[in-house]
């Protein structure tokens, strides 16, 4: 693959007879060439794989893979699991791995530990059937991911499992998925984000149909942010839904939230024993979060022992808004149990414009304007066909002012539920139906007469021209010799210090969160810093490559700065504190412009010195370090 690699770097593309001779491949005709994809920057290559294409397999492709290139995979076909993609590709041109359906059929990926993990950042997993991973069909083990179009099933263990460490967001869509999980810990869909490397990270699910599990949850999460939109979750093993804390991450790192609009819960059996949702944690980790549930509709089982929605552990306030709550056969339904919750605040729930069976129980007494009636006027609920007949209780019955308990808004939430869900199916890509309330928006999932025009978006606000200054997320320093296996990110300074000396050499890393940035036309790195004592100390800033956490980075595992570019240099001459400062407005801007909007930088001093460079760090109470930045 030199050769491809060559031409690409010459011209952008190549050509599939240089290619094929370079790689010894025979037969077929020109498969590989060069593509633009629309709406994205950079040109790549087109991979064609199955039989008669010049790669019999994605384990023939991977390794070559660049941001913009696209692989095609022929259906009709079955290609062995163990797919691992640890390449990369970038906000503007990421790598697609597409199914093509051949003679009415995807490809299959079949077996293996992981049937597919996809381990680098920007990548597109899209029109597969992917079945029997012994341990996970699909691994999300990265950054900026979208699964898309694809049928999951009959998994023994886990469906799709993030995992704990090293992933970010992830975008979910158009899938279906059934079949999967055991016992109580294996999920159809598990998620998680590592808030230290990825922090922001959001687990993104919309449009799917998720059913039919054989353990587990169907959907459990513990990402720093759920937002559940528009799918159809249905016959768990357990809960349909549960929204958690992280595994392996501190509590106290970040809150985490989720805002679940426009879904159809149904829990399919005629006994349930379970609630169709838990909340808040489950002994491992809790969230400590804020949840928002607006215009579900949930159909629970027979048994009576079951509520629709269990808080458990810690969870600071929830809020509920149109939201449709049936029993099959019309029994009463308890609403909401929160024994077992630990409140952060105090009890704080909010909502309005529920829809409830008459004679249910746990309704919270902070409600208001709650419906009660004996049947919610369904079309069919035995055919689970959930939208609205003409008589509906649910019609013109809900509301567009949502209310968050007071002093907890929900961050972020989604103005009104724009999509309905999928009728119980799997929906080709973009098929969604938009939403528009036909007069008084509706309860529930669906909208009757839905005219399939979406609600207007409010406005958004003006850009602010104000500067903004930002904080670090994390910032450390390392230390050679005896210390070099020493982790210092508690502390409230950041050193800098070269010496000759073993043990006396410092580095300082920080990193800042661009992704609330509406532009940037100018940016400065500032620090409040002094001296040991008297002396003149010169530290040089440098970009950093390679991911690392406050929590553990040492001079053993500290990635390196990039030497060849220095961002420029800040002196400090007395032990009196004073503010540093360096234009670093190039280099913002190029990593804004590039989609990086988690930036790390180092301060190195090149020439030796008796004193060191001390500087207040996040963890300081005053006086941390900034970047301003002027949108």
């Amino acid at each position: 693959m030199n050769l491809a690699a060559n031409v690409r770097m010459a011209l952008g593309w190549t050509v599939l007879a240089l290619a094929a001779t370079a790689c010894g491949a025979t037969g077929g005709s020109p498969d590989q060439e060069g593509v633009a994809m629309v709406g994205e920057v950079q040109q790549g290559l087109t991979y064609q794989v199955g039989p008669g294409k010049p790669y019999a397999n994605l384990q023939a492709v991977i390794g070559s893979l660049q941001p913009g290139d696209v692989v095609q995979v022929s259906g009709d076909a079955t290609y062995s699991g163990d797919v691992r993609v640890s390449r990369s590709g970038t906000a503007s041109s990421p790598i697609k791995i597409v199914g093509v359906v051949v003679n009415g059929k995807r490809p299959v990926l079949s077996g293996g530990t992981n049937t597919i993990e996809l381990a680098g950042n920007y990548l597109i997993l899209e029109g597969f059937d992917i079945t029997n991973g012994s341990s996970r069909c699909v691994y999300h083990h990265g950054n900026q991911i979208t699964v898309r179009g694809n049928v999951i099933h009959d998994c023994p263990s886990h469906g799709l499992l993030g995992a704990d460490t090293g992933s970010g967001s992830l975008t979910l869509e158009y899938n279906e998925i059934y079949r999967c999980g055991a016992s109580d810990r294996r999920h159809q869909v598990y998620m998680a984000t590592d808030e230290t490397a990825f922090p922001g990270s959001v687990f993104r699910m919309q449009y799917n149909y998720v059913h039919d599990g054989n353990g587990g949850n169907n959907v459990k999460s513990r990402a720093e942010r759920n937002e559940i939109y528009y799918n159809w979750i249905e016959g768990a093993y357990f809960h349909e839904l549960e929204l958690i804390g992280p595994d392996g991450q501190q509590e106290s790192l970040k809150r985490e939230d989720s805002d679940v609009v426009g879904n159809v819960l149904y829990q399919g059996y005629t006994a349930r024993s379970h609630p169709a949702i838990r909340i808040g944690g489950d002994g491992t980790g809790q969230t400590w979060g804020r949840y928002r549930f607006l215009n579900n509709t949930v159909v629970m089982g027979n048994a009576s022992t079951s509520a629709a929605f269990r808080l458990f552990d810690g969870i600071e306030s929830v809020e509920m808004h149109n939201n449709a709550l049936y029993r099959q056969g019309g029994a009463a339904v308890t609403v909401l149990t929160d024994a077992d919750a630990k409140w952060k605040s105090g009890r704080q729930i909010a909502g309005r414009n529920n829809w409830v069976t008459t004679g249910s129980t746990g309704i919270p007494s902070t409600w208001t304007a709650t419906l009660v009636a004996a049947n919610p006027g369904f079309v069919s609920v035995g055919s689970r066909d959930l939208t609205l007949s003409s008589t509906s209780a649910l019609r013109d019955t809900g509301t567009s002012n949502y209310p968050s308990p007071s002093s907890f808004p929900f961050p972020s939430p989604l103005p009104a539920a724009a999509f309905e869900p999928p009728p119980h199916v799997l929906l080709a890509l973009g098929s969604a139906i938009p939403r528009a309330p036909v007069g008084v928006v509706d309860i529930g999932a669906f909208e009757y007469g839905n005219l399939g025009v979406p609600p207007p978006l409010p406005p958004p606000p003006p850009p602010s021209t104000s500067p903004v200054t930002l904080h670090p997320t994390e910032d450390t320093f390392i230390r050679n010799g005896t210390y070099a296996n020493n982790n210092f990110g508690a502390l409230a300074n950041l050193d800098v210090k070269m010496d000759t000396e073993p043990n006396l050499t410092r580095d300082a890393y920080l990193r800042f969160d661009l992704s609330n940035l509406p532009s940037v036309s100018s940016a400065k790195f500032r620090v409040y810093a002094a001296l040991s004592l008297s002396d003149t100390v010169t530290a040089t800033l440098y970009p950093v490559t390679g991911s690392w956490a406050e929590s553990t980075l040492t001079w053993n595992t500290a990635p390196g700065f990039v030497a060849t570019s220095p961002l420029g240099s800040l002196s400090a001459t007395t032990s009196t504190y004073a503010w540093k400062e360096i234009d670093v407005g190039n280099f913002v801007r190029s990593e804004y412009a590039a989609g990086r909007r988690l930036i790390s930088v180092a301060l190195h001093c090149s020439a030796a010195s008796t004193e060191k460079m001390i500087i207040n760090s996040s963890e300081a109470s005053s006086n941390q370090p900034e970047l301003v930045v002027a949108p």
